[in-house]
């Protein structure tokens, strides 16, 4: 196992021994979901940007779930997704926000020696798989249109 997986199985036993089911439980589908992605991918271990990528996704399902559930009135969905999503963040990296994540575009358009919305493509994917789970990519965009003009 790798280091994230290695953290939040200890995590879950200790919260299996604190008997905190609602977060053994977020704990254990993460787990699965570690395991599906290394049999998708037929390795016994992920590096660190596929655990971070397992967990990103794990987070937009919720987010999916929260806005679907907002929609149809089901507080008490929203409320379970809701705590799921604060359970799986702890595993995440900060977001990258504000005025940190525009100097990081800045710099890697710099990098990169981006000069125009033709060299964007490039970009994102660079940017993507840097700070892969740090960012969303509509923010990502937004900020590398204000420092392309």
């Amino acid at each position: 196992m790798a280091g994230l997986q290695d953290r939040i199985t200890a995590d879950m036993k200790a919260a299996l021994k604190g008997g905190q089911k609602d977060r053994v439980a977020v704990l254990r589908l993460l787990i699965n979901e570690f395991q599906q992605e290394q049999m998708r991918l037929s390795r016994d271990e992920l590096d660190e940007a596929e655990e971070l990528g397992v967990l990103a996704k794990a987070v937009k399902a919720r987010n999916d779930a929260v806005a679907q559930a907002k929609e149809l009135g089901r507080d008490d969905v929203v409320a379970t997704e809701a705590a799921e999503i604060v359970v799986i963040q702890e595993y995440l990296p900060a977001p990258l926000e504000g005025e940190e994540l525009a100097g990081k575009v800045r710099e890697l358009a710099a990098e990169l020696g981006c000069e125009g919305p033709k060299d964007k493509g490039r970009f994102m994917k660079e940017f993507m798989a840097r700070y892969k789970g740090r960012a969303e990519g509509k923010a990502v965009q937004a900020a590398l249109g204000e420092v392309l003009g």
